[in-house]
Order: C-alpha cells, then structure tokens, then sequence
C-alpha cells in the first residue's frame, strides 16, 4: 500500500457490494488506493476493488477535481 497519512486523503470511497465501509481512498495527488492492496486474507475483495478503481478511476477524479491538487510542472 503507498504510504500516505490522513492529510492526504481527499475522499473515502465506499463501494456498495464490495464493503460497507471505506474500500478505498483518493489521495490530493489523484492516486487511488485500494485499502485491501497487499493485505493477507482479502485476496478476492482486494482484487474486486483494483477492477472497480480500474473502471471507474478516472471518472472519480474528473468528478472530484476540486478536491485535488493541482498537477505540480517538474
């Protein structure tokens, strides 16, 4: 899981059918974390919210630009 602290977080993200709670999180940088990533024992659930994060990732962050940090130039 990326390493992030509540700061980060913009928005916590249920997805019903999936789990009744925070299943993932969009960070201020528009990275979405599956909360079940690299955790033992939520293999299938871990799995289901990657595809869901997959199809609709980039809608979240289009919806919720407002919440996110503009893109830094490097």
């Amino acid at each position: 899981m990326t390493a992030f602290t509540t700061d980060d977080i913009a928005l916590g993200i249920e997805i019903p059918g999936v789990y009744d709670g925070t299943a993932c999180w969009l960070l201020k940088d528009g990275t979405l974390v599956n909360r079940f990533a690299g955790q033992d024992g939520w293999g299938s659930r871990a799995q289901r919210v990657d595809e869901w994060i997959a199809k609709h990732g980039d809608q979240l962050r289009a919806d919720n630009q407002d919440l996110l940090e503009p893109r830094r130039e490097q």
